[in-house]
């Protein structure tokens, strides 16, 4: 039938400091990205609430939700930072964090970057378009895209790479 949204709400109220401190962790104390990523955390658990199996150990399915929610918003981050890199001349520095950094000076550039990506994207087809924005902007993994658009992994490959190869074609840049 479901399970009760009291049950969430103790949870929430029991483990929303260690998701907060566990997400500032992650992202080396900025608390704002922190607060976001909590608030996703006990989103994404309310969203799934009433499909969820009874959860023997709640505080390991926390733990769990956080680390793989914060994982992937830094894996889409430096995926993005990769596709930057890879058509545009953009300063990316190596932090000692590992955290990739651009300079603050660069976000009126990083807006012409956005610009000219958002036109180059506009070339894909429609099935392109879909890979790219779901494995570059909200990382999700080749075997999901494949799952969530009814084809085989080989085919979201091969959408991905020939939509690299217009990208590149369209901003005049070499992949390589």
């Amino acid at each position: 039938m479901g399970r009760p949204f009291e049950e969430l709400e103790k949870l929430y109220i029991e483990n929303k400091d260690m998701v907060y401190r566990v997400c500032l962790r992650f992202s080396y104390g900025d608390s704002e990205w922190a607060s976001d990523r909590m608030q996703e955390v006990f989103l994404k658990l309310a969203d799934k609430w009433h499909d969820l199996p009874d959860i023997n150990h709640p505080k390991s399915f926390i733990y769990r939700t956080t680390f793989n929610l914060c994982v992937n918003n830094i894996k889409r981050k430096k995926n993005l930072l990769k596709l930057f890199a890879k058509f545009f001349n953009s300063d990316v520095i190596d932090s000692v964090s590992g955290e990739d950094y651009i300079p603050p000076d660069k976000s009126a550039e990083d807006n012409e970057m956005l610009k000219q990506l958002d036109k180059a994207l506009s070339v894909l087809d429609e099935k392109q378009r879909m890979a790219v924005i779901m494995y570059y902007f909200e990382d999700v993994e080749i075997p999901e895209i494949a799952r969530i658009l009814g084809i085989n992994k080989g085919t979201v490959s091969r959408r991905l790479k020939s939509a690299r190869e217009k990208l590149a074609r369209e901003l005049g840049k070499d992949l390589d």
